[in-house]
């Protein structure tokens, strides 16, 4: 009996292991599917200049 039961853990262990890489898997055909089916959108500020202003003032937080 108990080699049966040690038996039957081992077959439902493989067997939830390949259905949880299976499911996985269709997850992600699925997903690449749904991303092709939008186009990605652009960024606002995509293709500006990034422009910096720095201040004049010394840090006041230097500590001096």
């Amino acid at each position: 009996m108990e080699t049966l039961q040690w038996v039957v853990a081992v077959i439902v262990l493989i067997g939830a292991t390949a259905f949880v890489l299976v499911w996985w898997r269709i997850g992600d055909q699925w997903a690449d599917e749904e991303h092709q089916k939008f186009p990605k959108k652009r960024s606002p500020h995509e293709g500006k200049e990034k422009i910096v202003i720095k201040s004049s003032k010394p840090d006041r937080g230097s500590g001096q």
